[in-house]
């Protein structure tokens, strides 16, 4: 599945199962993305470091890769948005960028 947009701000996307990938190339304008209750397999390729990116709620079965735009990460003072927020224990859930610092909010204490 291919999803094309020319202006989308707020970007919520819930699938239940094996959900399909989003190429964020796709979107312009684009300030939030929220991965809902999302379980299986979503990737997301070439994430700006504008957009914040908020994960509620992921199953115990999402297995998603989150890859940044390479342009946007170029030395270790790039730093990407990031909210944690209910992941279940087993959700496989790696953030990607070349000397990215992430902040996570809401992460359980382990």
């Amino acid at each position: 599945m291919q999803i094309f947009s020319e202006v989308c701000e707020n970007i919520v996307y819930r699938s239940t199962d094996a959900g399909a990938d989003l190429d964020m190339d796709n979107f312009e304008g684009e300030t939030s993305l929220t991965m809902d209750r999302t379980g299986g397999t979503a990737d997301v390729d070439n994430l700006e470091l504008a957009t914040s990116l908020t994960l509620k709620d992921l199953r115990a079965t999402a297995d998603s890769t989150f890859n940044y735009l390479d342009a946007d990460v170029t030395g270790s003072a790039d730093a990407g948005a990031v909210t944690v927020d209910g992941v279940q224990d087993g959700a496989d859930v790696p953030i990607l960028g070349d000397e990215l610092s992430v902040t996570a909010v809401g992460m359980p204490v382990v």
